[in-house]
């Protein structure tokens, strides 16, 4: 099985999906000829051509709004935003449109449409170029949000995400892109959204932590603990829908607490007021 690195899975996924399902369509700036700004699509349009990997103009309302269109009419379509700090622009879409076109035509229409942009810092960008908002958007109800944290993980959350029938936002850690090294089997399995991964089990304290976050320093102890040591949970959200069940995030709610201490750390690396999981359920100075 290859090693690859995490936005060569990416690269992978999207190849193994647009083979799949002629109905996948791949678009934003720059991903056609040269392969993306991190080249997470490179090779796609030589494989597929330029009317299933386009390129856009700068303009990150019109790739939404695309994206919605496209989705409302039976395609799937992959938008690609160079960086999250770009992603204001779309707000309008993804709020108004994207999230509620199923409600909005009591199930008649979906959207089954993606929208990937590169999250987080760690690579020295400016300020643009190293957003973490995912709780802004985790809060948008019909929307959801995935941040894989290893090439496995993202290979088989973004097949799932393109096939999910609702619209999702594939947040990519920048500094896992070439970081992070996995063995992935280029198979066309989907992992499931909406569960998180426990990836250590305790009682006394529960660790919840996604995307780049769970590559950092903290995560030594996590592993490295005695088993006389202070016993820990360890939980990986890879995605967040908003529900009324809380619990942790791949797409884990704030709730769902059966794999939950009742002391609750979440470790990320967005600003300290735009924590995901600062709400009622995990008190405020867990996050001082």
């Amino acid at each position: 099985m290859p090693e690859v690195t995490l936005v060569e899975a990416v690269n992978l996924a999207l190849a193994r999906a647009m083979e799949d399902d002629p109905g996948v369509v791949v678009l934003g700036e720059d991903v056609g000829i040269n392969g993306g700004v991190f080249r997470a699509t490179v090779g796609l349009q030589q494989r597929f051509g330029s009317e299933r990997v386009l390129d856009t103009p700068l303009a990150e309302l019109l790739i939404s709004g695309l994206c919605v269109g496209m989705a409302a009419q039976g395609l799937r379509p992959v938008g690609e935003i160079q960086f999250m700090g770009f992603l204001y622009p779309c707000l309008d879409q993804l709020v108004n449109h994207a999230s509620r076109i199923r409600n909005r035509s009591q199930g008649r229409l979906s959207c089954p449409m993606v929208l990937r942009t590169p999250h987080g810092a760690g690579i020295r960008a400016p300020e643009h170029h190293s957003e973490s908002t995912e709780a802004m958007l985790a809060h948008i109800p019909g929307l959801r949000v995935v941040i894989p944290s290893s090439p496995e993980h993202a290979y088989g959350l973004l097949l799932a995400a393109i096939r999910d029938p609702d619209p999702v936002v594939f947040l990519e850690p920048t500094r896992l892109y070439r970081a992070a090294k996995g063995e992935v089997e280029d198979n066309g399995e989907a992992l499931p959204l909406d569960v998180a991964f426990v990836l250590r089990e305790g009682r006394d304290i529960t660790l919840i932590s996604w995307g780049a976050t769970l590559k950092g320093p903290w995560q030594r102890p996590m592993y490295s603990l005695p088993k006389a040591s202070l016993p820990r949970s360890s939980i990986s959200p890879r995605s967040s829908l908003m529900t009324k069940k809380p619990c942790s995030v791949r797409s884990q709610r704030p709730g769902d607490a059966s794999s939950c201490t009742r002391r609750p750390a979440p470790a990320d690396s967005a600003p300290r007021s735009q924590h995901l999981l600062q709400s009622a359920a995990y008190p405020r100075s867990l996050h001082r």
